[in-house]
Order: C-alpha cells, then structure tokens, then sequence
C-alpha cells in the first residue's frame, strides 16, 4: 500500500522566486536624476523657467536637457538589463533514487528521498540565509533558522545525521554557480513518517546585490509513494 500524506497547508506547488526590495544608493540617485532632468525637459521645452530659476539654471536649452534625460534612461536600461543577465533562477526537484547522494547507512534495498536544488539562471547565486519550517510527527510547527536546531529535533524523534539524513548546510556566503545543482535533503523513504511536513524559504542575492528569496517543499504537498524511484515532482515555475 503506497504511503501517501493528506495536509491543508497551501498550495501544491511553492512558485516561482520572488525579487525582494533592495535598497541601491546608485539606484535611487539614479532615478532622483531621471525625474530632476524630466522636469527640466519639460521647463524648457513649455518656456517655464520658473523650476530653472530654483537651480539657477536659466539657460539651459531644450536639446541638452532632453539629451542628458534621454542618457540617463539608457543608463537605466543598461542597469536592468545587466542585473537581468546575471540573475541566479533557483529551481528544484524531489526524486527518488537507489542511490544515497551523502552515502547514508543502508541495507542494500533502501531508497532515498532527495531534494535537488538547481541554478537554471544566469549568473551565481550567493545565500544570504535559509529559514526552515517543519512539524515532526511527535511536535508543534517550528520555524527556524538554525539548521542546528532542527538536527537536534530530529535525532529527539531519532533521526540520525548522516545515517538516516543529511543535510546541505546552505551558511551565509555559500554559492551555487549557474547551470549547477545540489543535494538540499537527503532521508530514507522508511523515516519519512516521522515527518509530518517540511519547508525552507532560501534569501539569496547575484553578484551586485540584488536580493530574492524561494520557497521550498521538502515534502511534496501531494504525497510521497515510497515504492516509486522515478521523479515524483518537477518543481521549475519560471513564471
């Protein structure tokens, strides 16, 4: 009989990474900029001097302003454009497998629940922090961000590291390089009982500080059938 676990927490699937608001010096003066020189255009080109005067700019003609404005809009686009070549897109998959990708104990026919994270865009993913949310068979929902701390609940329900499972200590700093991925999770399909859910938001930023942040199944909110060893759910919304 295939194992599968009923839960009203959500929807089925977390979706796609979210971009965070991250505060840029460059960023603001750059938009200050844009509107100051817009206003500008518009003075000169309606004969208005009277916004010129505040700046002691009465001279200035209609090309210059419209073409310093016209300057700082490519310099914007340019800015986009870049952050959007070097942006990480996190995605990843649950499987099965015969096969233990932190070696874990085995007795020759076990199967091995994995969480692969993958690095599908275009530029290095840098963790800022991972916070993880989790409910044991024998507790209460805790969140977390000490991976510590959920070592320590896990081996209360005795489970083991490195013998039951194991995880990937994602610390502050760590990258993940474009077009790779990583063993998040790894537990054996026969321990899965003893956990009742669990899920991780990743805060990760790109090379130039941009910030954004992922949330992660652990467990798939449809179930786990532990006889199967085929992939059981595909998790890469790129919406």
């Amino acid at each position: 009989m295939n194992w599968r676990r009923k839960r009203d927490t959500g929807l089925e699937i977390p979706g796609a990474q979210t971009a965070l608001w991250n505060f840029s010096f460059f960023s603001l003066l750059l938009y200050a900029l844009i509107f100051l020189f817009l206003l500008l255009s518009l003075g000169s080109i309606f004969k208005d001097n009277s916004f010129l005067n505040q700046f002691s700019i009465q001279d200035l003609k209609v090309s210059d302003s419209v073409a310093i404005l016209i300057s700082l809009v490519g310099l914007l686009i340019v800015k986009i454009h870049f952050s959007r070549s070097i942006q990480p897109y996190v995605t990843y998959i649950c499987r099965q497998d015969k096969m233990s990708s932190f070696n874990l104990s085995t007795n020759g026919n076990d199967n091995y629940f994995q969480v692969i994270l993958e690095n599908v865009g275009g530029g290095l993913l840098i963790v800022d922090k991972i916070k993880y949310h989790y409910r044991l068979a024998t507790r209460n929902i805790v969140s977390t961000y000490d991976v510590r701390e959920v070592l320590d609940d896990f081996r209360e329900v005795e489970l083991l590291p490195s013998k039951d499972f194991e995880f990937l200590f994602l610390f502050k700093g760590a990258a993940v390089s474009t077009r790779n991925e990583r063993c998040l999770f790894e537990i054996n399909v026969k321990h899965l009982h003893l956990i009742n859910f669990m899920d991780a938001t990743l805060t990760f930023k790109n090379l130039i500080g941009d910030r954004y942040q992922k949330k992660i199944f652990f467990i798939p909110r449809k179930g786990i059938d532990p006889k199967t060893t085929v992939q059981i759910e595909r998790l890469h919304n790129r919406g």
